[in-house]
């Protein structure tokens, strides 16, 4: 990694669990590094293995850090369009942004808000070629691309509510639930989605992270 490591409470990092195709039929996946209590301090980075897997290099950082970012860029996504630009969408500790890559992740356009709150965001391709983003937090949300390249979006549809009052902020989410979801296309059209609904940390104020659910959603291919 281009960057220190050290123990898990000095510095994190993570790999996305999303391996994409690259052009030239290498293999593509993101990697983010966060150092403890630095502000703005998460950095995205593509990673390229040319070997199957085996061994990965850095290809490029995703996008500089900014001070709009509260977190920098962290958990991301990653999808390709029918054009052949890389799309990635990533949080920041306020709203998703998009950033998008014309010569397969080597450099990358300037980032965009997409203006959606959201963490772990996930993308998946339905077998009616739409694509779709699920997020978590605040809620377990989902979006649907309205084009085959990306550049359109549907508003957010709600898989689950938080049951939050109105209007409430609070600095914490993870009262409410972590929110991390992910999900699969079982049937066309039909999406099972898994997530959690409980804190993470057992501190005061916040229960045991113990349930999991799944749950269904059903996709309009129009």
């Amino acid at each position: 990694p281009p960057f220190p490591t050290g123990q898990f409470n000095i510095a994190s990092w993570m790999v996305s669990p999303q391996v994409v195709p690259a052009l030239d039929e290498n293999m593509l996946t993101l990697m983010f590094h966060i150092k403890k209590g630095v502000t703005h301090s998460a950095t995205l980075w593509l990673m390229k293995s040319s070997d199957g897997g085996r061994t990965w290099k850095v290809l490029s950082e995703v996008s500089k850090r900014s001070p709009l970012f509260r977190e920098g860029l962290n958990e991301a996504t990653l999808m390709r369009g029918a054009d052949g630009v890389l799309t990635c969408v990533a949080r920041t500790g306020w709203s998703l942004v998009i950033i998008r890559s014309k010569d397969d992740g080597r450099t990358w356009l300037p980032w965009k808000f997409l203006g959606i709150d959201g963490v772990a965001p996930q993308a998946i391709e339905l077998k009616s070629g739409m694509s779709l983003v699920t997020y978590g937090r605040p809620d377990v949300n989902l979006f649907v691309s309205l084009d085959e390249n990306f550049q359109h979006w549907d508003a957010p549809f709600q898989i689950y509510n938080a049951n939050r009052a109105p209007h409430e902020f609070v600095a914490d989410w993870h009262q409410h639930g972590t929110f991390y979801v992910d999900s699969v296309e079982v049937e066309p059209g039909r999406l099972l989605s898994l997530y959690d609904t409980a804190g993470d940390s057992g501190a005061p104020g916040q229960r045991p992270q113990n349930r999991l659910w799944l749950q269904e959603a059903f996709i309009d291919s129009v």
